[in-house]
């Protein structure tokens, strides 16, 4: 999927609404998991029970899963960051399966982000990971975004991640719900 640009918060609105959707279609095609366990979790692992969150077609729920709350949580970023930089030109949101930052403004170099949302952030190193990789980036304003029902206080931001000059800034679920 290519990345999408976000002009404004309509723009915003539109693709949560579209996520919403998806996650709604899925919701109906869930009643009618089979009785057995093992095909229930075939049905879930390996078939095509979801729906894309921003593309209208049929999608593996797992995949789903970690792409709904990947788009949710990137869109709460772009919520932030329009507001915190308002002449940024608009932001372009990159599916965590593209190369290059999550998220970046249109202006360059003025803000870059990745983001994701786990468990713990913790998990896989992810955080770790995401700053050094952003640690690469020339943007003047970089930050790492996630979304976890565990960790530190919801809303938090750490001023500064290493010598990095990135800010790490932990998303709500009011935002990413």
């Amino acid at each position: 999927m290519p990345a999408v640009t976000i002009k404004n918060l309509d723009d915003i609105e539109e693709r949560r609404q579209q996520v919403r959707k998806a996650a709604a279609l899925t919701r109906v095609k869930l009643a009618d998991l089979p009785d057995d366990p093992m095909e229930t979790l075939h049905t879930l692992k390996l078939c095509e029970l979801g729906h894309h969150p921003l593309d209208d077609r049929r999608w593996n729920l797992i995949e789903q899963l970690n792409q709904t709350f990947h788009t949710m949580a990137s869109l709460a970023v772009a919520q932030r960051l329009m507001d915190r930089f308002p002449y940024c030109g608009g932001l372009r949101l990159n599916p965590a399966t593209a190369s290059g930052r999550d998220v970046e403004s249109i202006v360059p170099n003025l803000a870059a982000a990745e983001v994701f949302a786990a468990v713990r952030p913790s998990n896989n190193s992810k955080l770790s990971e995401d700053i050094d990789k952003l640690s690469q980036s020339k943007a003047d304003n970089r930050f790492v975004f996630f979304y976890s029902p565990f960790g530190e206080p919801s809303g938090r931001c750490v001023d500064k991640a290493k010598d990095a000059n990135i800010t790490i800034c932990r998303l709500t679920k009011a935002e990413v719900m």
